[in-house]
C-alpha cells in the first residue's frame, strides 16, 4: 500500500515521450481498458471486468537458458573453429551466425553444434545466454517474433505484466535491456530472416547464433552475418559418434560400424536414433542390425516424409532409422509414439500426455522414458516434450493406420483435458462466478485437475497459451465446434486480462465460424460478444458496438436473459467509450433490471458501478457515490477483491472532485492495494495515478509526479492508450506546475493525439484543457483560448459541466491574459455558476477572483 511519504521527489526523467504534436499520438491503439477522467468502467462476459496480472518487481536475472550439452557430440572442428573466431571479432555490429545445411536436409546437426559450441563458449558470456527455439519447420505456425520477445523480456527480469503488447515496444525494451551485456543468444530452428529481425540486439556486446534450413541471406545482407554451412558428418566422424553412444561394440566391428553408418547417411539424427535402437539388443551382433536395417532400407525405397520437400539418401535413410526405432518399440510406448504425431500444439505436458493416452501418470511417465531412451522425443522443460518435426511428421504417417474413430477419441480426451484445465484455472482467477463459466459444460466432462490457486492458473495459461489457441483452431476446423465454442468461452478472461489480443480475436475468430457452421446460435452469440470485447480494449468501439449488437439479437431470439444482460452492459460501456452517456445509461439501466431479476449480484454490482460512473461524468456526485457504495457493498457480499478495488477507485474520484480528500485518499490507498493483491495491473497504475492527484492538490507536486511516471510506465508497458493518455494529462499538469512547460506541452498534445485515436470524446475534452492551459502559462493565447473554445465544444456535446466550467475558466483566463477583462469575467461567471451548481471546491476559488 502506498502512502504519501513513498514517493521520492524524483523527475520523470525517461518516461515522457518526445511526441510534439496530437498526430505525434497516433498510432497506439494496442490493448484497450476504458478508462476516461479517472473511471473505470466494467466490460461484461459473463459478469467479468477486464483487469491484468502482475508479479512482484524482482531484480534482474541472469538467465541461464542453454540446454544440456550434447551428450556424444562428435567432429564438426572446423566449425567450432569458425565460431571460436567470432569471440575476437572488433567489428561493432551484432554477429549473427548463420548455421544452415548445404542440402537443406533436416537432422544434421544445427541445433547440436549450436548448444555445444555455446557450453564450449560459455565462461565468455558473463551475463548469460538467451535460448528459444522458433519452430520455424514444424506442423504449424513459427513462433511468432513478439512471443519470443515476451519471453525473453521475463527471461531478463521484466515481469508479464509488465511487457509492452505492441512488437515494436517490446523490441525496444530487449534491446536496451540487452545493451552493453555480455550475452550469448542462440535462435534455433529460425524460419526467415523477417522472424529473427526483431531478435537481434542493438550493440555489438552480444553474440547471435541462428539455427535454420534456409539460406537466410537477408540476415547475411543487412546484419552481416557469417555463414557457415553443415554438411552431415565425414564418415569417420560418424562411426565415432556411434562409438561414443553404443560403446566398445563398434570398435569389435569397424566395417559393419562403417556400413550401418553409410546407411543412415552420416546424418546425425538417424545415427542417434540407430544407436539408440543399438543399445536396446545388446546381444545381437552389429551384422545382424546391419542385415535387418539394410532389408528395410529396401522397403522403405521410394517413400518419403510428406513434411520433407525433396527425396534423397539423407532422406530415406531418416525414413528407414525411423522406421527401425519404431518396430522395436514396446507396443504401448509405439502406441504414445503415434498419438503424439496427432498433437495440433508444439509441445505437451505429461498430464496432457496422460489425456491423449487415457493413462494414468506412472504409466504416462514410463512410456515418456522409453521414448526419450529411444530418441524419438525430447524433454523442453520439466514434464514437458516436444518432437523434432521429421519425427511428428512419421509419427503422424503411422497413426494415420490406425482406425479413425481411435484417433478421434484420443483427440477428444487430449481437447476435453484443456477445456478441463482451462475451466479449472479460470474457476481460480475468478472465484466469485465459477458457475457463470460452466453454464453449458457439463459436470461429466469436468476431469479432475490440480491447480491449486489463482498464481498456479495463471503459470499453467502462460505455459499453455499457444496450445490452447491451436487446440481452439484444431477444435473447430475438425468437427468440435462446440468445444471450440467453449475453449472461446472460457480462455476470453486470461487473454483479456493477459493483453493477448491477437491470440484473442483468433480464438474467438475460430469460435464464430464453427458456430455459424454449424447453426449454433448460443456459441455465435458468446463468440459475438468476446470479439467485441476484444474490439473495444483494441479502442475499435464502433466495432464492438456492432458485435455486441448482433449479440444482443442472438440472446433476445434465443431467450438467454442472462447473456442479454451482459450484452447489454456491454453496449452501454461501447456509447460510453464514445461520450454518448445517456445511451449508455439506459443500457446499464436495462441491464441492471435483468440482472436484479435473475439475482445476478455480480451483473447487478457491474451495472451499478458503470451507473456510478456516468452520474459522475453527469456532475451528480451524491448520485455516483451512492451508486458505487452499492456496488461496493455487493462487491464485499461476493467477495470479488478485484472488483471491490475498480469500485473503490472510482468512489476516491468522486470524493476527490466533492474536495474531501481524506476519504479520497482512503478509498484510493485502498484500491492501490486491493489492485496489488489481485494482479490488477491496470488498477495499480489508475490508482498510483489517482494518488499523484491527490498529493498534486496538496501542492506535493515532487512526488505527484512520480506516481504519474509510475502510472504512465505501467500503462505504456500493458499497452493501455486510455490510462496512458490520462497518465500523460495528469504529469502535464505536475510538470506546469513545477513550471517545466515544455514538457507539460509535449504531455498534453500526446494525451490529445491519444484520445483522438480512440475516438474517447471525454478524454479528448480533458486532453484541449491540459493543453490550454499550459499554453497560457507559456505566454501563448490565442492557442490556448482555441484549445479551450474546442474543449467547450465537446463538453457541451457530451454534456459533462465539470468539463464545461474548466474550459469556461480557461477561455476567461486567456481573455484576462489578453486584455479583455469584460469578457474575461463574463466567461468566468458563467463557470462559476456551474461549479456552484456541481458544489465542487473550485466555487470558491473562482469566486475570489471573481468579486476582484
Amino acid at each position: 500500500m502506498t502512502n504519501d511519504n513513498e514517493a521520492d521527489d524524483g523527475e520523470a526523467s525517461g518516461v515522457v515521450g518526445d511526441r510534439e504534436s496530437a498526430q505525434d499520438g497516433l498510432g497506439r491503439r494496442q490493448t484497450f481498458r476504458q478508462a476516461n477522467a479517472g473511471n473505470n468502467v466494467n466490460a461484461q462476459q459473463g459478469g467479468v471486468q477486464n483487469n491484468y496480472f502482475a508479479a512482484p518487481p524482482a531484480p534482474p536475472p541472469t538467465p541461464h537458458e542453454l540446454p544440456g550439452d550434447v551428450f556424444g557430440f562428435t567432429g564438426r572442428a572446423d566449425e567450432l573453429g569458425q565460431l571460436d573466431a567470432l569471440l575476437q571479432r572488433t567489428d561493432d555490429r551484432p554477429a549473427a551466425v548463420l548455421i544452415s545445411a548445404v542440402s537443406g536436409t533436416a537432422g544434421v546437426g544445427k541445433t547440436a553444434l549450436a548448444i555445444h559450441w555455446g557450453h564450449r563458449a560459455r565462461r565468455h558470456f558473463a551475463d548469460g545466454c538467451l535460448y528459444v527455439d522458433l519452430h520455424g519447420y514444424a506442423d504449424g505456425q513459427p513462433v511468432r517474433p513478439g512471443d519470443v520477445l515476451g519471453g525473453f523480456l521475463r527471461s531478463l527480469g521484466v515481469p508479464s505484466d509488465e511487457i509492452p503488447d505492441d512488437v515494436a515496444e517490446r523490441a525496444a525494451r530487449y534491446r536496451s535491456l540487452l545493451a552493453d551485456r555480455r550475452m550469448l543468444l542462440i535462435l534455433d530452428n529460425a524460419h526467415s530472416t523477417e522472424q529473427v529481425r526483431l531478435l537481434l540486439p542493438g550493440t555489438a556486446s552480444c553474440l547471435v547464433l541462428v539455427t535454420s534450413r534456409d539460406s537466410l541471406v537477408g540476415l547475411r545482407a543487412l546484419h552481416g552475418a557469417r555463414r557457415i554451412d553443415l554438411d552431415v558428418l565425414p564418415l569417420e566422424d560418424a562411426v565415432k559418434l556411434l562409438r561414443a553412444i553404443v560403446g566398445p561394440r563398434i570398435d569389435a566391428a569397424p566395417n559393419t560400424a562403417a556400413a550401418l553408418a553409410q546407411l543412415c547417411a552420416c546424418l546425425p539424427l538417424a545415427l542417434r536414433i540407430m544407436a539408440a535402437l543399438a543399445l536396446t539388443r545388446i546381444d545381437d551382433s552389429l551384422d545382424d542390425l546391419l542385415i535387418e536395417l539394410t532389408e528395410l532400407t529396401d522397403e522403405q525405397a521410394g517413400i518419403r516424409l510428406d513434411a520433407l520437400e525433396a527425396e534423397d539418401s539423407s532422406l530415406l535413410a531418416v525414413r528407414t532409422v525411423f522406421s527401425w526405432s519404431y518396430r522395436y518399440l514396446p507396443p504401448d510406448a509405439a502406441r504414445l509414439f503415434k498419438l503424439l504425431g496427432l498433437n495440433p500444439g508444439h509441445d505437451i505436458s505429461h498430464a496432457a500426455v496422460s489425456a491423449l493416452l487415457g493413462n494414468g501418470p506412472r504409466q504416462t511417465a514410463s512410456l515418456i522414458r522409453a521414448l526419450a531412451g529411444a530418441h524419438m522425443i525430447q524433454r523442453t522443460q520439466p514434464h514437458r516434450i516436444t518432437m523434432h518435426d521429421l519425427l511428428r511428421s512419421y509419427a503422424r504417417e503411422r497413426a494415420a493406420e490406425d482406425p479413425e474413430p481411435e484417433r478421434r477419441q484420443a483427440l477428444q480426451r487430449l481437447l476435453d483435458h484443456y477445456l478441463s484445465m482451462a475451466l479449472d484455472a479460470t474457476d481460480k482467477l475468478l472465484p466469485s462466478e465459477p458457475q457463470r463459466l460452466l453454464l453449458d459444460i457439463k459436470a461429466t466432462e469436468r476431469q479432475v485437475v490440480s491447480l491449486a490457486n489463482a498464481q498456479q492458473s495463471r503459470e499453467w495459461f502462460d505455459a499453455e497459451r499457444a496450445n490452447l489457441v491451436a487446440m481452439t483452431a484444431y477444435a473447430a476446423r475438425h468437427g468440435w465446434p462446440r468445444l471450440a465454442g467453449q475453449l472461446s468461452t472460457v480462455m476470453w478472461y486470461y487473454l483479456s486480462v493477459g493483453a493477448h489480443r491477437s491470440d484473442a480475436l483468433a480464438v474467438h475468430t475460430h469460435a464464430l465460424q464453427a458456430a455459424r457452421n454449424h447453426h449454433d446460435q448460443v456459441a455465435e452469440g458468446r463468440a459475438l460478444g468476446n470479439l467485441g470485447l476484444t474490439y473495444w480494449q483494441l479502442g475499435r468501439h464502433r466495432d464492438a458496438s456492432a458485435y455486441f449488437t448482433s449479440a444482443l439479437a442472438i440472446f433476445k431470439e434465443i431467450g438467454d436473459v442472462e447473456r442479454e444482460g451482459n450484452a447489454l452492459n456491454n453496449l452501454g460501456v461501447a456509447a460510453e467509450a464514445m461520450g454518448n452517456y445517456p445511451t449508455a445509461t439506459t443500457y446499464y439501466q436495462q441491464a441492471l433490471i435483468v440482472h436484479g431479476r435473475l439475482g445476478d449480484r455480480v451483473g447487478e454490482g457491474i451495472a451499478l458501478d458503470n451507473l456510478g460512473n456516468i452520474a459522475y461524468r453527469k456532475g451528480e456526485y451524491d448520485q455516483a457515490l451512492a451508486r458505487h457504495h452499492d456496488a461496493l457493498l455487493v462487491f464485499e457480499e461476493v467477495g470479488d477483491d478485484q472488483r471491490k478495488g475498480v469500485c473503490l477507485n472510482n468512489m476516491g474520484n468522486a470524493f476527490l472532485r466533492i474536495g474531501d480528500r481524506r476519504q479520497a485518499t482512503s478509498c484510493q490507498r485502498q484500491a492501490l492495494a486491493l489492485a496489488r493483491s489481485t494482479h490488477d495491473r491496470v488498477g495499480e497504475g489508475v490508482a498510483l495515478g489517482d494518488i499523484g492527484v491527490i498529493l498534486h492538490t496538496f501542492g506535493r507536486h515532487r512526488p505527484a509526479l512520480t506516481h504519474h511516471e509510475r502510472a504512465l510506465v505501467i500503462a505504456r508497458k500493458i499497452g493501455d492508450p486510455p490510462d496512458e493518455a490520462l497518465a500523460l494529462y495528469n504529469l502535464g499538469r505536475t510538470c506546469k506546475a513545477l513550471r517545466r512547460l515544455e514538457v507539460s506541452l509535449s504531455c498534453h498534445r500526446q494525451a490529445l493525439g491519444i484520445a483522438i485515436e480512440t475516438s474517447d470524446r471525454g478524454l479528448e475534452a480533458t486532453a484541449l484543457i491540459g493543453l490550454g492551459e499550459t499554453l497560457v502559462a507559456a505566454g501563448k493565447y490565442e492557442d490556448a483560448e482555441k484549445s479551450f473554445h474546442a474543449a467547450l465544444s465537446i463538453a457541451q456535446q457530451i454534456d459533462t459541466p465539470y468539463e464545461q466550467a474548466c474550459a469556461l475558466q480557461g477561455v476567461g483566463d486567456s481573455c484576462q491574459a489578453t486584455s479583455r477583462g469584460a469578457e474575461a469575467l463574463f466567461r468566468w461567471k458563467e463557470a462559476l455558476a456551474l461549479y456552484t451548481r456541481l458544489r465542487v471546491p473550485e466555487a470558491a476559488r473562482l469566486a475570489v477572483r471573481v468579486v476582484h
